[in-house]
């Protein structure tokens, strides 16, 4: 936890001779829209301050492979997902590039932009990494929530840990950077029997 902290005030404060953890953030993620026609588009950019994307990547290619691992499983338009630039798509149905999709209704796409991101949040880890306090009645709790740090604290012995809310409740939540989240992951790893996880 305490290299959580570190890293936590390190990229509040910002100090000038530590510069371990100022470096590279995440550069893009990947964001869905609906457009004036209804369907839903999923499109990797750069992250955007005030939204936060479903999953990050540090590079534009590895956002653009998670993509067409997508279209690819759920017979998602490449044009809808912005990796071809093109007005439609009916030049592309015969070479093979989409298969389609965007021809049908608005509801069926949208079906299958829902059941890919629902996959993908399948693929998120949800789970709490429990360990020593500080005190003798107390455990450290770091949650992780669909991939993504949600918070850390001290919860008391007494407090059984059943489902998420109750432990968002009960910690404080963090900002979510790569370096937390890494470093969480290879301690659930090291220790998987001080991890509960959540379905």
């Amino acid at each position: 936890m305490a290299h959580i902290l570190e890293s936590v005030e390190i990229r509040r404060l910002f100090p000038i001779y530590n510069k371990s953890q100022k470096g590279y953030l995440p550069q893009y993620g990947l964001y869905v829209y609906q457009d004036r026609m209804g369907y839903n588009h999923l499109a990797i950019v750069r992250i955007k301050t005030n939204q936060q994307p479903l999953m990050t990547f540090n590079t534009l290619v590895e956002g653009q492979q998670k993509l067409r691992a997508l279209i690819d499983q759920f017979e998602l338009c490449p044009r809808l997902c912005h990796l071809v630039k093109t007005s439609n798509c009916e030049e592309l149905i015969p070479l093979g590039i989409c298969v389609g999709r965007c021809q049908t209704k608005t509801e069926e796409y949208n079906e299958k932009v829902q059941e890919a991101l629902v996959e993908m949040s399948h693929q998120l880890p949800s789970f709490v990494y429990i360990d020593k306090g500080i005190q003798m009645h107390q455990r450290s709790c770091i949650l992780m929530k669909q991939g993504q740090v949600y918070g850390m604290g001290y919860i008391d012995q007494a407090v059984e840990i059943s489902s998420l809310s109750t432990l968002e409740e009960a910690l404080e939540p963090l900002p979510n950077n790569d370096y937390i989240r890494n470093l969480v992951l290879k301690h659930a790893v090291l220790n998987p029997e001080k991890c509960q996880s959540f379905d």
